[in-house]
């Protein structure tokens, strides 16, 4: 791919992007590692190391002067950037600027053509002093409550937007790594794409996250956005440790987890590889991996509606609910609701064990496949308002 950038009284520039690397004029500049860049100088290479936001915006770049490794090390900042939290740059500090790169805010690169200063995130261009996309968002039916402009559902703190498509929450699960997942006590699953009126499951899992934190500190929680039936099946047999929790945030019914519905993913208490609805095929529960785990002691909250209903749907296959099977996996306790289970009118703080308003329902437990107890609920004080 390629660009022309003409600028009054100055030659045109051909820009050059080919895959990791950046040509100008046919001449590299720089090409991307894993930490930062590396820029061409001379016949040798300048390593360049950045450090980045939880946002994933590039605070400060840095690089050992003698570029050879060589004790004591002598970095020197060749750039730093602060942002407003609509991506807006400070001004009037931090002005010595050895090297400026033209990645910047969410990591994406700002065009300074025509005096625009957009950033381009892909799918769109994005203006950080209005703070609004300046192409329509071609997902526009999916968030039909908010402007078609809207940058991150007017959240920035809370949600990243990776390529102008769609926004997702800004903690990753892949930053975890196989012997971090050990030392989990919250593992929270929720579907990414749900994030209609006020965020929807994104915003819930924000919400438990931030208790989670605040009970057990940092690393100690897990995220996964995994909405296909692969994804949910890896991400279960990869918890490991003893956790406390397990919370599951999505659409579902009394024989059925929807992952995506609307792309036919599911996961199935059936037995049968069908949901008891519209036969669509989906993962049995049963043949979910055992997770590395010891969750004898963990309970899981199937935050899902009708869980545990015998009578929204009519019971195929086993005969068993969502709630039913999942309790005869390697977890503990199960929790789940014998009716909708509604997010949008909770009020206060998440509290451990997380749990949600139920209009006219109960909270149930199951142990092995049996019953426990039933707790009757009507407005919790589960989640912030949103």
């Amino acid at each position: 791919m390629q660009k022309t950038v003409i600028e009054s009284g100055k030659p045109n520039t051909l820009i050059s992007y080919a895959g990791n690397y950046i040509y100008e004029d046919n001449t590299l500049q720089f090409f991307n590692h894993s930490e930062g860049y590396v820029e061409p100088e001379g016949t040798a290479f300048n390593y360049i190391y950045q450090y980045k936001d939880h946002l994933g915006n590039i605070r400060l770049s840095y690089t050992d002067v003698n570029q050879n490794n060589s004790k004591p090390v002598d970095l020197q900042i060749i750039e730093e950037n602060n942002y407003y939290p609509f991506g807006l740059k400070h001004k009037g500090y931090n002005t010595n600027i050895v090297s400026e790169h033209p990645y910047k805010f969410s990591g994406k690169e700002l065009n300074k053509e025509l005096g625009l200063d957009w950033y381009d995130f892909g799918a769109r261009n994005y203006d950080a002093a209005l703070g609004r996309w300046m192409n329509i968002d071609a997902l526009s039916e999916q968030y039909y409550e908010f402007s078609t402009y809207n940058y991150t559902l007017n959240n920035p703190i809370y949600f990243v937007d990776p390529d102008g498509n769609s926004v997702d929450i800004w903690k990753d699960k892949n930053e975890l790594t196989a012997e971090q997942r050990k030392g989990v006590k919250v593992y929270i699953f929720y579907d990414p794409k749900a994030n209609g009126k006020d965020g929807g499951f994104p915003k819930q899992a924000m919400a438990q996250y931030d208790a989670a934190v605040e009970k057990y500190g940092e690393g100690s929680v897990a995220l996964s956005d995994a909405n296909t039936e692969a994804e949910f099946a890896q991400d279960w047999g990869d918890i490991d440790g003893t956790p406390e929790q397990i919370s599951i945030n999505a659409h579902g019914s009394n024989q059925a987890l929807h992952l995506d519905s609307g792309n036919g993913e599911y996961v199935v208490s059936t037995g049968d590889g069908k949901t008891n609805v519209s036969g669509t095929s989906g993962t049995n529960v049963s043949d979910l991996p055992t997770p590395k785990g010891d969750l004898s002691n963990t309970i899981l909250n199937l935050n899902t509606c009708n869980a545990n209903n015998p009578s929204q749907n009519t019971l195929t296959g086993n005969m068993e609910t969502l709630a039913v099977g999942f309790s005869k996996t390697s977890v503990g306790t199960v929790r789940a609701s014998n009716k909708k289970v509604n997010i949008s009118e909770t009020t206060g703080k998440a509290s451990i064990p997380f749990s949600q308003t139920i209009k006219g329902g109960t909270w149930q437990t199951f142990k092995n496949g049996r019953q426990q107890s039933k707790i009757k609920l009507q407005y919790s004080t589960a989640y912030k308002r949103f």
